[in-house]
């Protein structure tokens, strides 16, 4: 699919209603645009990030983006235990 074809669908074009994706340190920066796009593209999102300060509002932004509800938990990836 070509760029422009892809760009004119309105999302949705990389197949991934249905699925569920985990972004880790989506709270700010790159994370949560990434998180954003995945929800964009019709997948359901469950995020994390080390400190909950920012986890709700950027759940509450992605999911508006997506349409949908986004799960959400403060967790460090590193230690096990936590995980």
């Amino acid at each position: 699919m070509s760029p422009a074809t892809f760009d004119s669908c309105g999302g949705g074009g990389l197949g991934l209603r249905g699925r569920v994706a985990i972004v880790a340190a989506a709270s700010k920066g790159l994370g949560r645009a990434v998180a954003e796009e995945l929800a964009r593209e019709g997948a359901e999102v469950a995020i994390c990030a080390r400190t909950g300060r920012d986890l709700e509002a950027a759940a509450a932004a992605i999911g508006a983006a997506g349409g949908r509800d986004v799960f959400w938990q403060a967790l460090d990836v590193t230690d096990p235990a936590g995980v």
